[in-house]
This record gives C-alpha cells, sequence and structure tokens, in this order.
C-alpha cells in the first residue's frame, strides 16, 4: 500500500489503482479530522452518534484532500443490494427509496463513491477496458451473501465488463487474526467454515480473495491491504476494538485524463 499525507490527513492507495491516471482513491486512516473524544479523528461515519456538524467538516476535509467535485454515500444495511450512480437515484426513486444499499457502481466522471467501514472490508474494483468503478461494503453478513460476486455480475450485464479487466483492492479490515464468531455454526454457512482456525476466527480475507477468483478476477489483479483494524485500532476506527467508534472513509472515483482539482465538494445521500 501506498501511504500519504495531505492536509493534516493520512491515507493509503493501492499501487495497481494508483497506476492508472483515471482512477481516483484513498483508504483514509482516522489520523487528523475534527471529531473527538470516542470519535476523535476523521470520522465519517453518518450513521454514529457523532455529531452531524462535525462528520460533514470531516467528510469536506476527505473530498478536499481527494479532490472530489461528488462524493456519494448511501446507507450501509448489512446485504448484498447495489445502486448505480446515478441511474438508480432519480428524484421518483429517492422518493420511493431510503437508498440504502452495500455497494456501490458509476461510470461517470468526477462522481466518487464512499464506503464507510470499521472492521468491514471495502472492496473496490476498477474496469480498466470499460472504465467502470465500483465500491463494495464486504461485512460478513454481506460476504456469506456473495455481494463480490453479485456486484462483478451486475457490472458484466449492466457494463459488458471482463473479469478479467478487473482491478481489485481490498482494504483495511478485521483480520484473521481477530474475526472471531463464537456462535459460527449458527451464524455462518458450513460451506465457509474451511476458511476458520482453532480459535473459531475466520478468514474473510481469503473469502473475498476467493469471491473475485471465483468471479473471474486474475489473481494478480488483486491486491488485499492485509491490514487488521482491530490490531490497528490508532490507525483505523475498529468496532471489534471499541463499540463506540467512527468510519473510516474508503472512497474510489473516476477522473477525466486532463484533470488537475475539483472547484467545489459536494456529498449526495
Amino acid at each position: 500500500m501506498i501511504f500519504k499525507i495531505s492536509d493534516n490527513s493520512a491515507y493509503l492507495q493501492f499501487p495497481h489503482l494508483a497506476a492508472f491516471r483515471e482512477v481516483r482513491h484513498a483508504v483514509f486512516l482516522k489520523l487528523g479530522g475534527y471529531s473527538k473524544g470516542h470519535f476523535a479523528g476523521l470520522n465519517i461515519g453518518h450513521q454514529t452518534s457523532d455529531s452531524a456538524l462535525i462528520i460533514k467538516q470531516n467528510q469536506r476535509l476527505a473530498a478536499k484532500v481527494l479532490g472530489s467535485e461528488k462524493i456519494i454515500k448511501i446507507n450501509q444495511v448489512h446485504g448484498s443490494e447495489y445502486l448505480i450512480w446515478p441511474d438508480d437515484f432519480s428524484s421518483e426513486k429517492k422518493r420511493r427509496s431510503t437508498l440504502s444499499a452495500d455497494a456501490l457502481i458509476t461510470r461517470k466522471n468526477r462522481h466518487d463513491l464512499l464506503i464507510q467501514t470499521a472492521d468491514c472490508q471495502a472492496v473496490m474494483l476498477f474496469d480498466k477496458s470499460k472504465k467502470v468503478v465500483a465500491n463494495i461494503h464486504a461485512g460478513w453478513k454481506g460476504s456469506i451473501q456473495n455481494i463480490i460476486g453479485k456486484i462483478i455480475f451486475v457490472m458484466q450485464n449492466r457494463f459488458s465488463t471482463r473479469p478479467a479487466d478487473l482491478l481489485a483492492g481490498i482494504g483495511p479490515s478485521l483480520g484473521p487474526c481477530c474475526a472471531e464468531f463464537i456462535n459460527y455454526q449458527k451464524e455462518i454457512p458450513r460451506s465457509y467454515w474451511l476458511y476458520k482456525n482453532n480459535e473459531n476466527c475466520f478468514n474473510f480475507w481469503a473469502i473475498s480473495r476467493s469471491q473475485l477468483e471465483q468471479a473471474g478476477v486474475l489473481p494478480y489483479n488483486i491486491i488485499n491491504s492485509r491490514i487488521c483494524t482491530k490490531c490497528n485500532s490508532k490507525l483505523f476506527y475498529s468496532f471489534r476494538g471499541a463499540n463506540l467508534t467512527g468510519r473510516f472513509a474508503s472512497i474510489i472515483g473516476l477522473r477525466l485524463s486532463n484533470e488537475k482539482t475539483a472547484k467545489s465538494h459536494n456529498f449526495m445521500e
């Protein structure tokens, strides 16, 4: 992972995604920002009890650092549903929906996709041929529903994506050292038990890699950050580390090849 600092904020980038000028992405650490107390740092968790005003300040800071014109966020619900920006955000659908989902897909330039996490995985996808990006919130519930495979299938059908053209990044998340499930026999299907060690900890990193490869993503196009959020709770928010905590941002989007910086920083939900 590539480590960067900007405007008193720190973030990571996947090397294979950073190699493409038309991709804008970042996995923000909790360092910097305006939140205090239990949420200290760059908390962008709009579903936390942190001050809504401060969360917006943190979100604007993330947008400024990344140079985003518009950042799209959703109400994450630990499922496997998706939304395509801007197709699924029309005024009619917005009146009928709370815009809840766990994955975002777009091919629109300068509109970036945000996933908030604190132990769950943010899995970024970039179709280098068709120029489409996706950002997936892969919590354990989404993982056992194979949300990753579902999103790749959607990209194939909606945007003619070839899985072999996809680059994938698995963000900082609960590692196999700390993903303990005491009641796994009730919670996790038997087909996933082969990813369990003797301490009832599951390797969801390996599960995501397997799902990516099964969907057709080439092994050398997958990068796992291999950073456990609980083990590194001074750098990332971790629900397992502290129940009352913030959420860090993982953002990916497309930009014009000649783009330098965005003029405005707006959030949509």
